[in-house]
């Protein structure tokens, strides 16, 4: 049996105008708070590579203070922008990766918590990343939305 790649971004299918004229203005709602949060987290993974680059060549206390700041405009920037529950999946299965690498007992369970902390760590210190994708997602959608109404006829149209 052949698995199936999983994709990134899903298609979305409509039913009826209806329903297609409903998530056209859900992704205009939507649209707008991803750009902000995506303002958020290009500001918290600035924060971070300046907290990592303050750690390695200048004060301590500093540094721990930025990247404190970079996982809080971080949590911010997922509230606002989405992408959370994307970035949990990608932990996931970074840490199933990590579990499959040594398939030695006691050596699996270490090898997939190091990877988890790796994912976590990547989630919460890049969330561009992740909000863009969502960002991206709703752009996808949207523009799925407004194909199927240049297709068929609204109510309002056919009277």
């Amino acid at each position: 049996m052949k698995k199936e790649k999983e994709k990134l971004f899903e298609e979305k299918q409509f039913d009826n105008a209806q329903y297609a004229q409903d998530e056209l203005q859900e992704c205009l709602r939507k649209k707008a708070k991803c750009k902000k949060g995506l303002i958020f987290a290009i500001v918290g993974t600035a924060c971070s590579l300046v907290g990592y680059m303050m750690e390695k060549y200048g004060d301590y206390k500093i540094a721990v203070m930025v990247l404190t700041i970079a996982v809080i405009i971080a949590i911010v920037s997922y509230i606002i922008g989405g992408g959370l529950g994307l970035a949990f999946a990608t932990a996931g299965k970074i840490c199933k990766v990590g579990w499959f690498l040594v398939p030695i007992f006691p050596w699996d369970i270490f090898t997939g918590l190091v990877a988890l902390f790796i994912a976590v760590m990547g989630f919460l210190f890049v969330p561009v990343l992740f909000v863009w994708i969502n960002y991206h997602q709703v752009c996808k959608d949207y523009d799925a939305a407004e194909k199927y109404l240049k297709y068929c006829k609204t109510p309002s149209e056919t009277e």
